[in-house]
């Protein structure tokens, strides 16, 4: 049986960088942009600034056990200074505390680490919705974005990505809830976790735009200026 392709062109898919989620103020500011555009049902964020940084200095394996605490606390004092502004602070504390367990030495490790970066971002840019009283699902875009297994810069599967989108995205998308998801990371067939690449956010919300045949996609950013493209 061939498989229907919808097209969602009245959809908007906004992008937002590592700095426009950085603190609670920036969060905050990027939450405003997205409720003030009916047509924003899905959100592409990067982790919060500086965090895939220190994420990839963790996971080199060149750290010494000092060092490794030290990543350690820049990471929670980051998202901490997000967590104390929220409501349910000691789930997501628990949550944070999870997602920093692992370090690793080669490519794949290291992908599951930096991944942790966008999945702690998106867990609060969600709890901030809420504590704004706007509803929004977190989904991990990791069960749609297929690649293939060339760690650390790994290739999309355009064709998978679009029927996997169609699948289990797409019957997500409505008027009442906002999807919030995560750039840069995906995974392979066998569910491992990947990375795109140093700016695979951009990247990611592109994949999915087009997977969806969206209308529009929007890449918000702090570079001053206006960009647009066809």
């Amino acid at each position: 049986m061939d498989f229907v392709f919808i097209k969602m062109e009245n959809l908007d898919i906004a992008k937002f960088g590592g700095t426009s989620v950085g603190n609670f103020d920036a969060m905050t500011s990027s939450y405003k942009v997205v409720v003030g555009n009916k047509n924003s049902r899905i959100v592409v964020i990067s982790a919060c600034s500086g965090v895939t940084n220190l994420l990839v200095e963790l996971a080199s394996g060149k750290c010494s056990d000092s060092k490794i605490n030290e990543i350690i606390e820049k990471l929670r004092d980051i998202h901490e200074q997000i967590i104390i502004h929220l409501e349910n602070q000691n789930q997501l504390r628990i949550k944070e505390q999870t997602l920093l367990a692992n370090k690793g030495t080669n490519d794949q490790l290291t992908d599951s680490i930096v991944s942790h970066g966008e999945l702690m971002s998106s867990y609060l840019f969600v709890a901030l919705f809420k504590h704004y009283g706007t509803d929004a699902q977190w989904f991990d875009v990791r069960s749609v974005m297929r690649t293939d297994s060339k760690f650390s810069c790994a290739k999309p599967i355009c064709e998978e990505i679009k029927v996997l989108a169609h699948d289990k995205l797409l019957p997500l998308i409505n008027d009442k809830t906002i999807i919030i998801t995560q750039g840069f990371i995906g995974s392979n067939t066998l569910g491992e976790t990947t990375t795109l690449g140093r700016g695979g956010s951009d990247y990611t919300a592109a994949l999915l735009g087009e997977a969806l045949g969206v209308a529009t996609i929007s890449i918000w950013t702090d570079v001053a200026g206006v960009f647009t493209t066809d």
